[in-house]
């Protein structure tokens, strides 16, 4: 899924904030941390993490931190029926290194740090929450690779790679 830009001489091109995504379906997430680490690949431009996003239409709905490696920013947007960029920081953003991630979700706040960072790069409080949705991933010239991801939320705690194994045995069962 994704959404298409402009047309420019009957050629239509992707909006790259509404490139295609994927969200995880195993668990509706509301308050809780999300933790791991990730690695935009050398061609990338733009990776997005999503958190507690929705599909909507063919795009998304929910927060979004996009890390933008060609601009060297970070920011975190919310979308609905507009999208509101709710915080940015100029960062170098390095392709092809791994980096640590945590993202807190506590009723209206949001925050997130990568790499050794012992302050949130970005803490925000939104008076118009997003209350739960999954986590997903959107990436725009290049692969994203997530690994070690965990999350404790809503009294629960998952591992990503664990339960994707164990969802894949499970089906190979049915």
């Amino acid at each position: 899924k994704g959404e298409w830009g402009s047309v420019y001489e009957n050629i239509h091109t992707v909006d790259i904030r509404q490139a295609p995504f994927a969200l995880w379906q195993a668990v509706e997430l509301g308050d809780g941390v999300i933790q791991g680490r990730l690695k935009m690949h050398n061609a990338s431009e733009l990776a997005t993490l999503l958190v507690r996003a929705s599909p909507r239409d063919a795009s998304w709905q929910g927060y979004g931190i996009e890390l933008d490696a060609r601009s060297e920013t970070l920011k975190l947007v919310r979308r609905g029926e507009k999208t509101k960029s709710l915080a940015g920081v100029d960062l170098h953003i390095p392709v092809g290194v791994w980096q640590d991630f945590r993202i807190e979700l506590i009723g209206n706040c949001l925050r997130f740090w990568i790499d050794s960072a012992t302050d949130p790069i970005i803490d925000v409080r939104d008076t118009a929450a997003v209350k739960s949705g999954r986590l997903g991933v959107s990436t725009w010239g290049g692969s994203l690779s997530l690994n070690n991801v965990m999350i404790a939320a809503d009294g629960g705690h998952w591992d990503l790679a664990r339960h994707e194994a164990a969802s894949d045995q499970q089906r190979a069962r049915d």
